[in-house]
């Protein structure tokens, strides 16, 4: 479950294990304080992202009311639900809108390994944009809407690379491991993850990488503005969950949001996640309200 803004402001906060729900919080002017919080209907699971069309916000998720996990797009208070994808796969998952609005890309897999797809975003036949062997997955597109990152071990180990968004050939973008790229505002830049190396960047038609932050919990508990990172610091820098934000000009940190329930499962690289409005005034992130485990016994094993 990854949530993304694509046009504008909300928060969501789900359950992995027994039940979940997203709900919107406000941020008010400069000084990012929590202002409200607004529950989301709890039938809705797993990625979110959302984008502006005629003036209506609309988000896509994955949704497990068929059964299995599909993409749906609805309102952005859960209104009007609307399926998009029909396969019936095990895994469907990781949503994102174009830049135009026009398109969703998504990641899924019928068994094993996952590939990339896109689909209108008003509904049709999804499109595969990658056939490998291995997984790729956590895809996202460039802000010109011409490229779709995504993330791939055809290489040997997680690397970033990209694709033209109607098909061609792939472009590898890192070369020292990375994972969940997002293109920077401008599109000046690629930030992607390194597990317990935090966020780097390198730049988006190549050259050197350079660390941005030491401290991150996960893949997709980052989201970028023109002005700096919001970010989801890891629970061994942090003993309270919070979101914080690194400013670029300064490239101080400041705590944005102290929240009373765990923000994200980070051994479960699908159930968590950040994003923030392009106004700046609201945040989307996933929040754990309850988890749990079974002891099975196995008998007559042998």
């Amino acid at each position: 479950m990854v949530p993304r803004f694509l046009a504008r402001p909300a928060r969501a906060s789900r359950t992995w294990s027994t039940r979940s729900h997203i709900g919107t919080r406000t941020f008010g002017g400069s000084s990012f304080l929590p202002r409200t919080a607004r529950p989301i209907p709890p039938n809705l699971r797993g990625f979110r992202s959302f984008t502006r069309r005629n003036r209506n916000t609309r988000r896509s998720i994955p949704r497990t009311a068929s059964g299995v996990a599909e993409i749906w797009v609805c309102d952005k208070d859960g209104a009007n639900p609307v399926q998009l994808t029909t396969a019936g796969w095990p895994i469907t998952t990781a949503p994102r809108w174009s830049p135009d609005s026009s398109q969703i890309v998504f990641q899924a897999a019928r068994e094993g390994a996952g590939d990339i797809f896109t689909i209108p975003a008003g509904g049709g036949a999804p499109k595969r944009l990658t056939d490998y062997l291995g997984n790729d997955w956590g895809p996202s597109w460039s802000r010109d809407g011409r490229w779709i990152y995504f993330v791939s071990k055809s290489s040997g180990r997680d690397q970033v690379w990209k694709a033209p968004a109607g098909g061609g050939k792939f472009v590898q973008v890192t070369m020292n491991g990375g994972t969940g790229p997002l293109e920077s505002p401008d599109g000046r830049y690629v930030y992607y993850f390194k597990v317990g190396l935090g966020l780097w960047r390198i730049p988006a038609e190549g050259g050197d990488e350079r660390q941005v932050l030491e401290s991150l919990s996960g893949w997709n508990d980052f989201a970028l503005t023109e002005q700096g990172v919001y970010f989801i610091p890891t629970s061994e820098t942090h003993r309270e969950s919070t979101i914080e934000f690194f400013s670029f000009s300064n490239e101080k940190i400041h705590t944005v949001a102290r929240l009373e329930k765990r923000p994200s499962w980070t051994d479960l690289p699908l159930t968590s996640g950040l994003t923030v409005s392009p106004d700046g005034r609201e945040l989307l992130y996933v929040q754990s309200d309850q988890s749990g485990t079974d002891l099975m016994l196995a008998q007559n094993f042998r």
